[in-house]
């Protein structure tokens, strides 16, 4: 069996807990004497350093907020713009339609009228057309009568045949 003295190892004599306690007052007394005044410099300069980046950062965040705020406010403005800027195009497109439909009812109006006088014009037309022939049949109706003076119910027959054969043709 081993034999290990436990004791011994977790408690040191007192000569070993001197020797180490006045290293480290050696040491102590070398860190003071030569990197006190360094290492305290140092972590100084380090503290300024990092208040500084603190400080620049906040401006830079401040600015950073106020261009924010600047460009919410340019946003809107634009958006405000743009809605009026589609409100007048959609009012001038109403008013172009309405101008257009106006023109329209105007144009088909004037092509009614001109069609109806045309109409009337050809009516015109035809009616005299149609009086002249009515007046060619009696003359001629009438010529025929007189050639053939026979009888009135012959006449009459002779009357209503001629008629048909204008009517056929």
């Amino acid at each position: 069996m081993i034999n290990v003295d436990i004791m011994g190892k977790l408690f040191p004599d007192l000569r070993t807990m001197l020797v180490q306690l006045a290293a480290t007052g050696v040491l102590f007394y070398l860190f003071r004497k030569y990197l006190w005044d360094t290492v305290s410099n140092y972590l100084n300069q380090r503290a300024e350093f990092l208040q500084q980046q603190l400080l620049d950062a906040k401006q830079a965040n401040d600015e950073a907020q106020l261009t924010l705020d600047e460009s919410k406010e340019q946003l809107q403005r634009a958006a405000y713009e743009a809605s009026r800027i589609i409100e007048r195009g959609t009012n001038e497109g109403k008013r172009l339609k309405e101008d257009y439909l106006n023109e329209a009812k105007q144009e088909v109006a004037f092509k009614l009228e001109s069609a109806r006088q045309q109409i009337e014009a050809e009516r015109a037309s035809m009616m005299s057309d149609v009086q002249k022939e009515i007046v060619d049949v009696a003359l001629l109706a009438s010529e025929k009568l007189l050639k053939n003076m026979v009888d009135s119910k012959a006449d009459e027959a002779l009357l209503e045949a001629y008629v048909k054969d204008v009517l056929k043709s």
